[in-house]
């Protein structure tokens, strides 16, 4: 057997041989050069995620398992699928980039750049309208100043209302109440509102009918939240009424009766109410009697008292005296009657007028001129024939002859026969 010694000469060299040296040079860049494939570096690309719109959102990324916060960059080979999730209030539109638009599926095979568009989502806001009190009526919007129409449920933010009330027959508006009012209701729609129409019946309104009986005169004031004043023909339902008698000079108030009485006189107004006042001449008393006179002619009016000759009428009569009015017109006038009568003379219209009077009176006694008038003779004259007729004043055609009064215009209308 052949042995080697364990340690080396002085001098000598340890080296291999240049053959040996070789071989050991090869196998040593070798070592750095065959490296395994799976232990290459890798390559990585990135994933650029931007948003934009008026709403807001993020964007995940689903690998291998469920959606996670995107990365920066993606190893080579990569599959990704891009899951868009809107904030509340917001909405997802689209992709648009290197996918899109609905979805967004990737490979990581170079540098990707994905956008993300979110809207913010139309907001409404409801409008709650009632109708309340013991009357009715509907209520309309007028959306954005335009006419009225029906509102609706819900309206989109910012939506500017004004609200008009009409009332039902028989029924009236009050008031707004709620969140506008109490006279008008503007609301802008930037949250939830509700508004409440009352409506009311509208009172109803009773007749007072004053009557008047007795010799004598006066008249009746009512008192109702105010003192005196005159009567009302109708009042609303409710109303509460003091009648207060106001006799005339040498008149005496005697009763009420009907619906109060017969001193005293107060009411409700809750249904139609008639009331007759009574009141008599005081004993002795005198009245007066005026007569007047129109008309563009003239002539006189005289009384006969008691059945006695016509005289010279006096302005005062005592009460219970039998009188009779005697109108005599002058020459060229004509008595056309009397008229505008009052108290005991109220039915006074032609002559002679007799009546006892027992109140205060007057009269008017009219005289008009007699017109003059003229005769228009129309005739026909020449070889052929024909009709003449006449418009007086304008009226229709007529027969022209005729007496007519001066002044009375007239048209002449001449019409020939054939040939």
């Amino acid at each position: 057997m052949r042995t080697f010694s364990s340690h080396h000469s002085v001098g000598r060299s340890d080296r291999p041989p240049s053959s040996a040296r070789l071989v050991l040079l090869v196998l040593a860049v070798a070592g750095f050069l065959l490296v395994p494939a799976s232990q290459a570096a890798a390559v990585d690309f990135p994933l650029v995620i931007t948003t934009d719109g008026s709403g807001t959102g993020e964007v995940e990324c689903e690998v291998e398992a469920g959606p996670e916060p995107c990365e920066a960059e993606y190893e080579e080979g990569t599959e990704l699928s891009l899951v868009a999730e809107p904030d509340p209030g917001s909405e997802f539109v689209e992709f648009y980039g290197d996918c899109g638009p609905t979805e967004c599926e990737l490979t990581m095979d170079e540098e990707h750049s994905v956008t993300a568009t979110f809207e913010a989502e139309e907001e409404f806001f409801p409008l709650t309208i009632e109708t309340a009190g013991g009357g009715s009526g509907t209520v309309e919007c007028e959306v954005d100043s335009e006419p009225a129409e029906p509102c609706e449920e819900e309206y989109l933010a910012g939506t500017e209302l004004s609200l008009v009330a009409e009332a039902d027959p028989g029924s009236e508006f009050i008031e707004w109440i709620g969140d506008c009012g109490p006279e008008s209701c503007e609301l802008t729609m930037d949250e939830g509102h509700e508004a409440i129409a009352l409506f009311e019946l509208e009172p109803e309104e009773f007749a007072l009918e004053i009557d008047f009986d007795g010799t004598g005169s006066g008249e009746v004031e009512c008192e109702a939240q105010e003192g005196p004043e005159e009567c009302q023909e109708t009042y609303l339902e409710g109303t509460e009424l003091v009648l207060i008698p106001v006799p005339d000079l040498n008149s005496d108030f005697v009763e009420f009766s009907g619906d109060c009485g017969p001193e005293e006189c107060e009411l409700v107004m809750d249904q139609d109410r008639e009331v007759t006042a009574t009141f008599d001449l005081k004993e002795g008393a005198e009245v007066s009697l005026e007569i007047n006179e129109a008309g563009t002619g003239a002539g006189t009016v005289e009384c006969e008292v008691e059945g006695g000759e016509p005289e010279i009428c006096d302005p005062e009569y005592p009460v219970g005296t039998e009188l009779s009015l005697v109108a005599t017109p002058e020459s060229g006038s004509e008595f056309v009657g009397f008229s505008g009568g009052t108290g005991s003379a109220a039915g006074c219209s032609t002559s002679p007028c007799t009546f006892t009077i027992n109140a205060n009176s007057s009269v008017t006694a009219t005289f008009d001129s007699e017109e003059a008038g003229s005769t228009l003779t129309v005739t026909t004259a020449g070889t052929g024939s024909g009709t003449v007729q006449c418009k007086f004043n304008g009226g229709s055609a007529e027969a022209c002859n005729g007496s007519k009064p001066n002044g009375t215009t007239v048209e002449i209308i001449a019409t020939a026969n054939a040939g």
